[in-house]
C-alpha cells in the first residue's frame, strides 16, 4: 500500500509577517563599525588629531577628529569616494551610535584641500634636476601634523603589544623561538624577503614562477627541521 505523500514545506503558510509601523529605536546596518571607532579612540588618536592637525578656521562645525574618524570608517565598509559619505548620512543609526554626524562630501572635500599647497608643489618643480620628470613636494603644516598622528599610532600600538608581552611573558626569552621584529632597527638581524617575493604571476620568491607542491614540501621540511 502506498503511503501518502508527505506535504512540502513550500505549501504551509509563509511564517514571515511584515509590519508597517516603523520601528521606534534607531537601526544601523553597519554593525561592525563601533569596533572600529572603539579602536580608534582607545589608542588616543582623537588627542592626537587635536594637538596636531589644526585646518578649522571657525569654532562651529566639526572638529578635526570627527572628520578624519569619519573618513576611516568611510574606508572601513568600502567607500570609495567623497559621495559615498552620503550614504553613510542616511544611516541615523551610525551617527548616534558615533556621537557626531557624519561630513557631507562638500565638507569633507574642503577639508582635504587643506593638507594641499599649490606653492609646495611649484617649489618642487623648480628645484628639480634639469631632465627630470618626477618631483616630491614638501608637506605642508596640516599634512605633517597628520604624520605625527600617524607615528603616535604606532608609537600606541607597539605600546600596547608591549604591554600584553608583559603581562603574558615576552616570546623568545623562555624559548627558542626568535623574537618578533619591532621596527626597521631589528630587520638586519631577520632574514629578509625580496622585494620581488609572491610577486603578481608567481608564488615563488622573486621568480615570478610557480613553485612545485614537492619543492614547497621540501622547503616546509627544511625549515621545521632547522
Amino acid at each position: 500500500m502506498r503511503k501518502p505523500e508527505k506535504p512540502s514545506p513550500t505549501e504551509s503558510d509563509f511564517l514571515f509577517e511584515i509590519d508597517p509601523t516603523p520601528a521606534p529605536e534607531r537601526l544601523t546596518s553597519w554593525g561592525g563599525v563601533p569596533l572600529l571607532v572603539r579602536a580608534f579612540r582607545s589608542l588616543d588618536l582623537p588627542r592626537s588629531v587635536q594637538r596636531n592637525v589644526r585646518v578649522k578656521q571657525r569654532q562651529r562645525g566639526y572638529d578635526e577628529a570627527s572628520v578624519i574618524e569619519s573618513f576611516v570608517i568611510l574606508n572601513a565598509v568600502g567607500g570609495d569616494c567623497l559621495e559615498d559619505f552620503d550614504r553613510l548620512r542616511e544611516d541615523a543609526g551610525l551617527a548616534e551610535m558615533m556621537g557626531h554626524e557624519i561630513p557631507s562630501p562638500e565638507v569633507a572635500r574642503k577639508f582635504l584641500y587643506q593638507f594641499h599647497a599649490d606653492e609646495l608643489i611649484e617649489q618642487a618643480q623648480q628645484q628639480r634636476p634639469l631632465g627630470q620628470i618626477t618631483y616630491i613636494p614638501g608637506e605642508n603644516e596640516p599634512l605633517e601634523g597628520l604624520a605625527q598622528v600617524n607615528r603616535d599610532l604606532i608609537a600606541e600600538v607597539e605600546a600596547a603589544l608591549s604591554r600584553s608581552e608583559d603581562r603574558h611573558g615576552r616570546p623568545g626569552r623562555d624559548d627558542h623561538r626568535e623574537p618578533q621584529a619591532r621596527g626597521a632597527g631589528d630587520l638586519p638581524r631577520r632574514t629578509r624577503l625580496s622585494a620581488d617575493a609572491g610577486g603578481v604571476g608567481g608564488n615563488g620568491p622573486a621568480s615570478g614562477r610557480p613553485v612545485p607542491r614537492r619543492e614547497r614540501a621540501a622547503d616546509a621540511g627544511t625549515v621545521a627541521g632547522s
